[in-house]
């Protein structure tokens, strides 16, 4: 491929970026706002801690809380560094960085597709499929792990496959590992990633290389990994007596969704997980299968993409870099779905996956030109004509689906389901706070970061319970207003439709279409 041909595969993925960028005014949802929250406190040298809570699984103490207890701080430390290059908090420079990267993935993209045995044309084309992503446009411009998991990712199975010596690709492949678990907390799986490829070159490579060399590499692995991760390890000693965070794995042991939220931590145990009986447990995880399934079809492979990734798929069955991606993306399946299938099927399959998707995009580009070969065979098409026909199609067909997720989820932004709905409401019920004697006090609400980045005000999360146990955590962590919305838990929504004064909570007013309480004999 020619300069101009990468040149424009990164100005191409950077301008779309941007163009939605101009439209996702705010983070848009909770995981966003955490990581935007998380550079704004970084920034301002408050890294150590968090003005919110939005789980209880740690048992924290009270406010604030330390920060980074269960999602990783990378993201956020490249938000840190956009605001810190241009001076300001605002969110437009808290994602300049992840804009960038969103331009770096094309390219990254189309590299895989040549290593994988494409040709210019199939390369270009992968890189195109990148650039109009579907799904993945909405979020890889944002405070996200997305455009950091594939970047990371990318890189990764490009290291692997590189003519580099041996010895040279489990250094570097040990700090990227290092740097996907600095994103995400099951960027540790990659570990495992890495293990694979040093034991698949071994089979290909023997006698040349003996087991001794094997260990040794995939040592260097884990040298560069821990160097990468010390620091965050050396905190969490610091901070809790442990390499990782407490109360994460409490996780494990969740038989709804809205566990996570649970008060307190210890009711998710072993046992009450196995008191819900086995029924239970099965029917979880294969109803997390099939939704992470429909995320494979639609997000994945973009419904169009699909045959011709298994296309791909099947004819570099044999690849060595085809192989190992291809275990660890029925890992993260298999993680996603049995280990942790509440997370898995609410978007954790989805963000793991990411880290496959410049391999996909590829094998997409390559299995496309396999069924063209196929209808040369047997239908007597022209290769060369039937190629541009379909690649453009595709392209084109791409870009629909992007243009039509964006609109949806972002143009069309007016109303409860809008991009920047959640936000909205939030500086509405911060300025009726501040206009009613609210300074300095702390809110109880659905979303306690996006709380935190709208109204910079101090929040933790509504728990998982009746009205007695809200009440409870008010007074245990010094919540003094209740705001609810619409989608609360199913246990104070008739407390929503028919508000009124309780005993342990005062009804404020109606402020847009939340409704405000006051705790009873709490101040600010």
């Amino acid at each position: 491929m020619r300069r101009i041909d990468w040149l424009l595969l990164g100005a191409g993925g950077i301008l779309l970026a941007v163009l939605i960028a101009r439209f996702q005014l705010t983070p848009g949802y909770m995981d966003a706002e955490y990581y935007y929250a998380g550079g704004l406190r970084i920034t301002s040298n408050l890294w150590k801690s968090e003005p919110f809570l939005w789980n209880y699984l740690d048992d924290p103490t009270g406010l604030p809380h330390t920060s980074f207890s269960y999602w990783m701080p990378l993201a956020s430390v490249l938000a840190s560094a956009g605001m810190r290059l241009t001076g300001n908090l605002d969110f437009s420079s808290a994602r300049i960085f992840f804009v960038l990267l969103a331009g770096i993935i094309p390219v990254l993209t189309s590299k895989l597709a040549l290593k994988l045995g494409g040709s210019a044309g199939q390369a270009r084309l992968a890189g195109c499929l990148a650039i109009f992503s579907g799904f993945y446009a909405l979020y890889t411009g944002i405070t996200e792990t997305f455009s950091i998991t594939m970047v990371l990712g990318g890189v990764l199975l490009l290291v692997l496959s590189s003519d580099w010596k041996l010895w040279i690709r489990g250094l570097s492949a040990g700090a990227l590992v290092g740097l996907m678990h600095l994103t995400r907390a099951d960027g540790l799986l990659w570990l495992g990633l890495v293990g694979l490829w040093v034991w698949l070159e071994w089979r290909r490579l023997r006698p040349m290389l003996n087991l001794n060399q094997v260990a040794g590499v995939f040592g260097l692995a884990l040298l560069t990994y821990f160097l990468v991760m010390s620091p965050w390890f050396v905190r969490n000693l610091i901070e809790w007596g442990s390499l990782m965070p407490p109360g994460g794995s409490r996780t494990l042991w969740l038989t709804d969704y809205n566990q996570t939220f649970a008060y307190p931590a210890s009711i998710l145990s072993f046992s009450n997980w196995w008191g819900g009986g086995l029924g239970s447990i099965l029917t979880v995880r294969l109803n997390a299968l099939w939704l992470n399934v429909k995320t494979l079809i639609a997000i994945q492979g973009g419904v169009a993409l699909l045959p011709f990734i298994l296309i791909g798929g099947w004819r570099l069955r044999r690849n060595l870099i085809l192989q190992t991606g291809g275990i660890m993306w029925m890992a993260i399946l298999l993680f996603m779905t049995f280990v942790f299938p509440f997370a898995g099927s609410r978007g954790g399959f989805f963000h793991s996956g990411a880290a496959l998707q410049p391999l996909l995009w590829g094998l997409a580009a390559i299995g496309l030109n396999g069924g063209i070969e196929w209808g040369s065979q047997v239908r007597g098409w022209n290769r060369r004509t039937a190629w541009k026909f379909f690649s453009i199609g595709l392209v084109v067909l791409m870009g629909l689906l992007t243009l039509f997720v964006v609109s949806e989820r972002v143009l069309n932004s007016e109303g409860e389901e809008g991009w920047s709905a959640g936000y909205d409401r939030y500086q509405t019920v911060e300025t009726w706070l501040r206009e009613h004697g609210g300074e300095g006090s702390i809110v109880m609400v659905n979303n306690p970061p996006g709380f935190y980045v709208a109204g910079r005000r101090a929040a933790i999360v509504i728990p998982f319970g009746n009205l007695d146990t809200v009440i409870a955590v008010a007074y245990r962590y010094g919540a003094n207003y209740l705001v609810l919305e619409k989608n609360t838990t199913p246990q104070l929504r008739p407390l929503y439709e028919e508000p009124q004064s309780v005993p342990g909570i005062i009804y404020m007013a109606k402020v847009g279409d939340a409704q405000v309480f006051r705790f009873e004999g709490t101040t600010p």
